[in-house]
């Protein structure tokens, strides 16, 4: 089992776009939670290690995985009643993220045609507008998994509506209140992600147990996919079942 020093030092010499997307994700969730979603998805690995790696998740992403999940052992995650740097998770990012979702999939509902609508202009301002639509409608299909990806694809869709030739085939007031709606959601959704996370440790704990949650959130996904992938082909929903984001709130 790593001690604080081997952890500090790791963490130390991590690159600096990896060790902020680990402090971003790893703020978003207590470390009681990243805990036990690492045992068991370690578990579930013990009956199905072959089968994951054969769909991605394999023996370097395990001892990542264990390596993290003991780090948290050792900086305190487990100590009853007394965690240190103990996070809790904001309802209220909750539920900015889930709005963020209701908007994003109705502007998508919205801006669906419109490309066909615009292309049967035939003009070079309404294609090229039509073009932009195709590519915010492909880069926002799926859900971005931190609140930021969500928040930035919120910005996309604002954008595009923003765009008079848009605009005028959906109509311009209509257009406007969905672009607005967008912006809000957006604001609303980094405001919360910004302040969800209360420290009730130190600095330098609450930054160690982040730097450790989020590698464990970020492989537990991962194993979570390849689980998903592996019972789909195999017709085995008990695969999937044994990896299920069930102390991340499926997230």
């Amino acid at each position: 089992m790593p001690d604080i020093v081997e952890i500090d030092a790791r963490h130390r010499a991590l690159p600096t776009l990896l060790r902020e997307k680990y402090l971003r994700v790893g703020r978003q969730y207590g470390s009681g939670a990243t805990l036990a979603q690492a045992n068991r998805v370690l578990n579930g690995l013990k009956q199905y290690r072959e089968t994951l790696a054969d769909y991605g998740f394999g023996a370097d992403d395990e001892a990542s995985l264990q390596w993290n999940r003991d780090g948290l052992i050792a900086a305190g995650a487990d100590r009853s009643g007394a965690e240190v740097g103990r996070k809790v998770t904001n309802v209220e990012l909750q539920a900015a993220e889930k709005q963020a979702q209701k908007t994003r999939k109705g502007v998508r509902a919205l801006l669906r045609r419109v490309p066909e609508k615009l292309h049967a202009l035939d003009a070079d301002a309404p294609r090229a507008a039509a073009q932009d639509v195709e590519a915010v409608l492909q880069k926002t299909s799926a859900k971005g998994d931190e609140a930021e990806d969500q928040a930035v694809q919120l910005d996309l869709l604002a954008g595009v509506l923003g765009n008079a030739e848009v605009s005028g085939v959906v109509g311009a007031e209509r257009a406007a209140g969905r672009a607005a709606a967008c912006r809000a959601a957006g604001a609303a959704l980094r405001a919360a992600d910004a302040k969800h996370s209360r420290p009730q440790g130190t600095p330098e704990e609450t930054q160690r147990l982040d730097l450790l949650d989020g590698p464990v959130v970020l492989l537990a996904r991962h194993a979570r996919a390849a689980a998903v992938a592996a019972a789909e082909a195999l017709e085995d929903p008990a695969l999937a079942k044994a990896f299920e984001l069930v102390d991340l709130d499926g997230r």
